[in-house]
């Protein structure tokens, strides 16, 4: 509900989501009971939803991003979870609603069909723009948009014939436009009480105990990095998420569904543990009063799958401008 959420505050109301996940499906009705859910994008009953609510003002969605995730096998339109993205155009030829958006991992980017990259985004805009929308295309740093977070996200706007909406950053992260410094990690959490969270093991926090903020498995003793890495050790790239202690002047890394796991470690700058449950809401915008359903593991999940509300608000802002 992050997007939902940030378009609430410029004006659209959420009036059906679509929603697999049935610990999230409880979240959206403790919060939001009005909303009707469906669990099911490909198999979604558009005519009658139609006849129920139409017309729509938007259709808004993020298809699952594991098909598209640099962090997962990519296999896109071979994976059943990235058929949404079709489906999503699917029902837009449908309801032919005034403004589309949609949001996705920056894998989306190079996504391909047939071996030619990008044919993925390329498709998309095509098909929109052949029934009538003018479209935007931006790779999005949320912290460009007041989230204390660096997440880059694809955000895809288009409007049923009128201007494409244009994203407009409101933060920077240095001294240009006259615009405020990204938020950091201390401005967005330094405030709450302790809350629930998930726990380290023993096996990591022998390393994580020896790391100070902003410090990560490179800066362990010379004989201790290849144990603490293991296998990832001899692995590409610089790694820089393997045991990671979190900086308090900085925005936070891009928030993932587990801050336990080794390579997507989230520890807090002082303490040795990871983000807790109320950190995460708060990065991502998320009310303090917001409540989430279902075991820890769950929540996790649903807060680090969510699109920073700053984000979508932003996203808003950008449809209104245009409307």
């Amino acid at each position: 509900m992050g997007l939902d959420i940030g378009l609430e505050k410029c004006g659209l109301q959420t009036v059906v989501a679509v929603e697999n996940d049935k610990h999230a499906q409880a979240t959206i009705r403790l919060n939001r009971p009005d909303i009707t859910i469906y669990p099911d994008a490909m198999n979604l009953p558009v005519n009658e939803l139609l006849e129920k609510f139409g017309p729509f003002d938007a259709i808004v969605g993020g298809p699952p991003c594991q098909s598209w995730s640099y962090a997962g096998k990519q296999l896109g339109l071979n994976d059943p979870r990235g058929l949404c993205v079709p489906q999503f155009i699917e029902i837009v030829k449908i309801v032919l609603p005034k403004f589309v958006v949609m949001e996705n991992v920056q894998g989306l980017l190079t996504a391909s069909i047939n071996d030619e990259p990008g044919a993925v985004v390329k498709s998309f805009c095509s098909n929109l723009s052949d029934i009538g929308y003018k479209i935007s295309v931006k790779l999005a740093n949320s912290a460009d948009f007041g989230a204390p977070q660096t997440r880059k996200r694809v955000v895809i706007l288009a409007q049923l014939n009128g201007p494409a909406p244009q994203l407009q950053p409101t933060h920077a992260n240095c001294d240009i436009f006259g615009l405020p410094q990204w938020l950091t990690l201390k401005d967005a959490i330094s405030d709450l009480p302790p809350a629930i969270g998930a726990k380290y093991a023993q096996s990591q926090l022998k390393y994580l105990k020896l790391l100070k903020a902003g410090q990560n498995w490179r800066t362990l003793p010379d004989n201790l990095q290849k144990e603490a890495m293991g296998g990832a050790f001899d692995g590409d790239g610089g790694r820089t998420s393997y045991f990671k202690r979190l900086s308090w002047d900085k925005p936070s890394p891009t928030l993932v569904c587990c801050p336990t796991q080794k390579s997507t470690c989230l520890c807090h700058p002082d303490e040795d543990r990871p983000l807790n449950l109320k950190e995460y809401a708060r990065i991502q915008g998320f009310p303090d009063d917001w409540q989430f359903c279902g075991p820890v593991a769950a929540q996790y999940k649903q807060i680090g799958n969510a699109v920073p509300i700053q984000l979508a608000e932003a996203i808003g802002k950008a449809l209104k401008d245009v409307s």
